[in-house]
C-alpha cells in the first residue's frame, strides 16, 4: 500500500473514526457507575483503548462502504446493527459460559453508547466537516480518550470496592 493510498483511506474513514471516539468519550463517563466484571480488564483505560480500536474498525468500514449517500448510510447502519448484535451475543456467552458476572451489564451499555454514536454521528461528520478537519478531530479525540482513560484508571475512578473481610463491630 502506497503512502498516498493510506492517507486516502485515513481521510475517507475519518468521519467514522471521529464519531466512534465521540462515543468512546461518552462511554468513559457511562462506564463509571457500572460494576465491571474485573477491575484490571474492565476499567476506564480499557474502555479508552477498546473505543480507539473500534474507531479504527468503524473507520475502515466507512471507508469501504458503497458510494451514494443514502446507500452508504443504509449499509453502514446495517453493519453497526450487526456488530452491536455480535457484541451482545459475545457478552452473553462470556457471562454464561465463562461464568464472569456483570459482563452483560457492563459491556452492553458501553457498546450501546459507542455504536449508536458512530451510527448517528458518522454521516453528520461526513457531510458537514471537511476531510482534513475530521481527521484532526479524530486524532485529537483519540489522544484525549486515551489520556483520560489512563488518568482515570491510575486514580482508580470507577473501580469497584474490594469486599471487606473484617468482622462486624461488636454490638
Amino acid at each position: 500500500m502506497s503512502p498516498g493510498s493510506l492517507i486516502d483511506l485515513l481521510t475517507r474513514g475519518a468521519p467514522a473514526f471521529s464519531a466512534t471516539l465521540v462515543g468512546g468519550a461518552l462511554a468513559l463517563v457511562v462506564g463509571l457507575p457500572l460494576t465491571s466484571p474485573e477491575d484490571l480488564l474492565g476499567n476506564t483505560a480499557s474502555v479508552a483503548v477498546l473505543s480507539n480500536a473500534a474507531a479504527v474498525v468503524f473507520g475502515l468500514i466507512w471507508a469501504n462502504t458503497p458510494s451514494g449517500e443514502a446507500r452508504r448510510i443504509r449499509a453502514y447502519t446495517k453493519v453497526c446493527i450487526g456488530l452491536y448484535g455480535l457484541t451482545v451475543v459475545i457478552a452473553l456467552l462470556i457471562e454464561s459460559i465463562g461464568e464472569i458476572s456483570n459482563t452483560v451489564s457492563y459491556v452492553v451499555p458501553i457498546a450501546s453508547v459507542i455504536i449508536v454514536s458512530t451510527a448517528i454521528f458518522t454521516p453528520i461528520i461526513g457531510k458537514f466537516v471537511g476531510k482534513a478537519a475530521s481527521l484532526y478531530l479524530g486524532l485529537s479525540l483519540s489522544i484525549a480518550t486515551i489520556s483520560a482513560g489512563i488518568v482515570m484508571a491510575y486514580y482508580q475512578v470507577g473501580f469497584t470496592e474490594p469486599p471487606s473481610l473484617s468482622l462486624p463491630p461488636p454490638a
